[in-house]
């Protein structure tokens, strides 16, 4: 199972360059001269927020689209979303298909 860190804040836990924070905090940080460089918040989806987006624009799905938009059996496009034989497509991206396993198992 991932970490909890790892779910709550998208933050790989080995990558030590990454600060973990909260989506709503600002993360200040001084450079090598003293000055100060804000850093945008990190906006955080929810997985499944993530797998729709990730549907809807991946580029390796773009051959499936065009057969969904041909009309074949199998490849379907609802709302916008890709369906192989009526179930969501995920792509095969970055970490999405782990932390959808992680949360039906949790």
């Amino acid at each position: 199972m991932l970490p909890r860190e790892v779910l709550e804040y998208s933050v790989h836990p080995d990558d030590s360059k990454v600060p973990m924070m909260d989506h709503r905090d600002s993360w200040e940080k001084s450079n090598p001269n003293g000055n100060a460089t804000l850093i945008a918040p990190v906006t955080t989806m929810t997985t499944v927020e993530r797998i729709i987006a990730s549907n809807q624009t991946h580029a390796s799905l773009g051959e499936f689209r065009e057969m969904a938009r041909n009309g074949h059996e199998k490849w379907t496009l609802q709302a916008g979303m890709l369906l192989r034989e009526g179930k969501l497509m995920v792509p095969d991206e970055e970490d999405l298909r782990v932390r959808l396993l992680d949360e039906v198992h949790r």
